[in-house]
């Protein structure tokens, strides 16, 4: 269970973000809150995923020497830095989206670019905030799955990715 001080920071975060869709996410570690991120439009005019904001703030925290290309292309291109997963090995991750116009939680689990750089990373299980406004926790098998079943729906014009 996540706590309340917890979800009214994450409330905070999302709310800093510039772009439609106001997602946060919380890096937790031995059951208090590290690092906040949210998404949104970097420097360049990139959006920025608020699973990767968290993990950017919290390597600037801890003042790891990384590379300003490492972080520039995190998102776009893929590249995972095997030399930064014993960061995460302990980490859990939490994202939400709130609604527009409520407190309420919808659906925040990460795109399959995210999934990919988090189990890179070293994270296996992501808890996210669902439509019924739950926060539940997955493996990144099973959110591949949920994205296949939109697929099987032949929903279209529908962007997959929730986190921008």
């Amino acid at each position: 269970m996540v706590s309340q001080t917890i979800l009214t920071k994450l409330k905070i975060s999302a709310l800093s973000s510039n772009m439609m869709s106001k997602h946060a996410s919380v890096l937790i570690y031995k059951g208090k809150d590290v690092c906040y991120g949210y998404n949104h439009f970097d420097s360049r005019g990139l959006s920025r995923h608020a699973e990767l904001d968290a993990i950017i703030q919290f390597l600037q925290f801890k003042k790891c020497s990384i590379p300003k290309k490492f972080v520039e292309n995190l998102q776009y291109k893929h590249r995972l830095c095997k030399d930064l997963s014993f960061h995460f090995k302990k980490i859990k991750i939490i994202v939400v989206r709130f609604s527009k116009n409520s407190d309420n939680f919808i659906y925040s689990a990460p795109c399959v670019q995210c999934k990919n750089i988090l189990q890179g990373l070293g994270f296996n299980k992501i808890k996210y905030s669902t439509d019924s406004g739950n926060i539940v926790s997955s493996k990144f098998e099973d959110i591949i799955n949920h994205h296949s079943r939109l697929e099987r729906f032949k929903i279209k014009n529908i962007h997959k990715c929730s986190c921008s």
